[in-house]
């Protein structure tokens, strides 16, 4: 799989989030980002999901942390949490 594509790591992603494999949802989304690949909507979406699945608020922390500092769109922000909130 190319490493850059984001469809691939999403679908990744959001597989293991529906069966419930939240703990390699949330390796996937970290390594997605070490291999430099665009995060969206998606990505923060499913993991932020799999963050409150687990109550792993520092987890949550940390990657809302990663969305303030990289100075995403707040509409992505609040669009991420309101999907988060209503899965």
């Amino acid at each position: 799989m190319p490493k850059d594509n984001f469809v691939s790591w999403n679908v990744m992603i959001s597989g293991y989030v529906s069966n419930g494999v939240y703990f390699k949802a949330i390796d996937i989304f970290w390594r997605m980002r070490d291999s430099g690949v665009q995060l969206d909507i998606i990505s923060f979406a499913s993991v932020l999901s799999t963050c409150s699945q687990l109550t792993a608020l520092e987890q949550g922390r940390e990657i809302h942390s990663y969305i303030s500092n990289h100075k995403m769109n707040q509409e992505v922000i609040h669009s991420t949490l309101a999907t988060v909130f209503y899965l």
